[in-house]
């Protein structure tokens, strides 16, 4: 039976970096890696446990949504993000591309926007 799995990318960034947030993982460099290695963690776990015929990763685009443009308080009451989040972007989009798996991520519409 094929199964599809569309993952909201950034949803599981900001689980990644809540759950390590008391007790986050440093490398021998002093770097922060939880969010790289909860994400990984959790999206190899999917794979095995699940065995997808076909799985995509999306994440919102660095830039603002159609949403912003419609209404421009759309979001203005959030605290902005976290750099530790907004440094993990690149690397896990790399990381995922690697393990063969599509990258969605398109301007102007957030990742459920495109799941």
């Amino acid at each position: 039976m094929k199964k599809l799995y569309l993952i909201d990318g950034h949803a599981l960034i900001f689980r990644s970096y809540y759950a390590f947030l008391r007790r986050p993982m440093i490398n021998s460099k002093g770097e922060d890696t939880s969010i790289l290695f909860g994400f990984t963690k959790t999206l190899t776990d999917l794979i095995i446990r699940e065995r997808p015929s076909h799985l995509a990763v999306a994440f919102d685009p660095p830039s603002k949504t159609f949403r912003h443009e419609l209404y421009p308080l759309y979001k203005a009451n959030r605290a902005e993000t976290p750099e530790l989040i907004k440094s993990a972007l690149d690397p896990l989009i790399e990381i995922v591309s690697s393990m063969s798996i599509p990258v969605l991520m398109r301007p102007g519409f957030e990742a459920d926007d495109v799941i």
